[in-house]
């Protein structure tokens, strides 16, 4: 709640409307909760997830907003996109996994093809938000073509890193 105060008497109504989306979906979570079946760690991905998002338009080092940290050759945005994909990607295979054919589970690639796919489409989503806001919002700071495109590659780095991780935790579980 103290992020859209800020957002809003500092006039920066970019952050005002991800801010926005982000409550969207965080209320649909909340009542959906249920009928989807998520598990806890899914959920405090998914709440990691978000404080980082929050983390990085408030909390400032060396004067420098989070956002535009660098962590030497990584910037924050770059570890969050890839962060947010490794969630998804387990997110996406929990609500997927009851409607995908067996024999894409029981073979590991086809499964993390299928996964890495579905986070691609849902980080690209968030990149058709940013588009709309750099595009409608004049005032935008959410960077340009250079920033979107590291944005999809860290999207596929984290989806890759969360889709390996996934096939050898089934493995592991004796799922294929």
């Amino acid at each position: 709640m103290v992020d859209y105060l800020v957002n809003y008497y500092q006039k920066n109504f970019e952050f005002l409307a991800y801010n926005a989306v982000i409550l969207l979906l965080v209320l649909f979570i909340y009542f959906y909760r249920h009928g989807i079946k998520l598990p806890n760690m899914i959920i405090m991905g998914l709440l990691l997830m978000i404080l980082l998002y929050f983390m990085g338009s408030e909390v400032h080092i060396n004067g420098i907003v989070l956002w535009d940290y660098k962590f030497g050759i990584m910037e924050y945005d770059n570890f969050v996109h890839a962060f947010d994909s490794f969630v998804l990607v387990f997110l996406s295979y929990n609500l997927l996994s009851s409607h995908i054919y067996d024999s894409i589970k029981m073979k590991s690639v086809n499964l993390a093809v299928l996964l890495i796919l579905v986070t691609l489409g849902l980080g690209s989503i968030w990149e058709t938000i940013e588009f709309c806001a750099v595009t409608f919002i004049k005032s935008t700071t959410v960077g340009d073509y250079v920033n979107n495109a590291l944005d999809l590659v860290f999207n596929l780095i984290g989806a890759i890193i969360g889709a390996v991780s996934l096939v050898i935790y089934r493995k592991r579980k004796g799922k294929f």
